[in-house]
């Protein structure tokens, strides 16, 4: 037996299956999606005609969500893992429970308006979700519910995120006395901005050069007049919108005879 859900515009689906029982009997249990009519279908077999019966309208309701947020972190380095957490709850006819594997996904709306995906993660048993997502950059941190079926679309709340820019620095670890060092600066996310390079003096950063940086985030620039032995550099940007001020990692570049 196969039992199978009509919808009004006449789209035909499977909702489940039963095997017949030696005294005739069957029974199945089915988890429809949406309303219809539904009917049970017996295909047919040797000495025994096809048939179906209708088994009435099914009235399909959705529940309404509703979707809490927790941030562990509102300051961290760009790509740090910040632990989040909620529940998602649900509600209809006045029977209100929390919502079981249920997809959530958690969203990052930078300082543009641009909503990217960080994180998808399912409810518990007990309608709570907890997982950890990475931030590049400025914004706020969401949790939604969309396109589940049976469940209406929701939000939680906008965490403020405030995220430290990532900077990297590559160059040579070795070059000779007299000849410019190359360097090239990475912002990430990718945007244009002034960057400077700067060297460990006494344990202080003291800024040697500054360089502009492409739409691409990407600066090269080349660094002359360094003193012969070991010098300690790094990238620094004074941070924007879309970030606050960091660093890069320091490199060791040597300069030899």
């Amino acid at each position: 037996m196969s039992i199978r859900d009509t919808s009004a515009g006449g789209l035909v689906s499977t909702l489940g299956s039963a095997v017949v029982a030696a005294n005739g009997s069957w029974s199945a249990t089915v988890r429809p999606r949406s309303a219809g009519t539904l009917s049970a279908v017996y295909t047919g077999g040797p000495g025994l005609p096809a048939a179906t019966v209708e088994l009435g309208a099914l009235t399909v309701g959705t529940w309404t969500s509703s979707v809490s947020l927790t941030v562990q972190n509102v300051q961290l380095a760009a790509g740090a893992a910040d632990p989040v957490s909620g529940t998602v709850s649900r509600q209809y006819q006045g029977i209100a429970s929390t919502a079981a594997g249920v997809p959530v996904g958690i969203y990052l709306v930078n300082t543009l308006g641009v909503s990217s995906l960080l994180r998808t993660v399912s409810t518990t048993a007990n309608g709570s979700f907890s997982s950890t997502v990475t931030p590049m950059e400025n914004g706020t941190v969401i949790a939604r519910i969309a396109s589940v079926p049976g469940y209406t679309d929701a939000a939680s709340d906008p965490v403020g995120m405030a995220v430290t820019s990532k900077l990297t620095l590559t160059a040579p670890s070795v070059t000779t006395g007299g000849r410019p060092a190359s360097l090239t600066v990475q912002l990430t996310p990718a945007r244009g901005g002034t960057v400077t390079i700067q060297e460990l003096v006494g344990g202080s950063w003291v800024g040697l050069t500054t360089a502009s940086a492409a739409s691409t985030g990407r600066a090269t620039l080349s660094l002359a007049g360094l003193a012969l032995g070991n010098h300690v550099l790094r990238a620094w940007f004074d941070g924007d919108d879309r970030g606050g001020a960091g660093a890069s990692p320091s490199i060791t570049v040597s300069v030899r005879t």
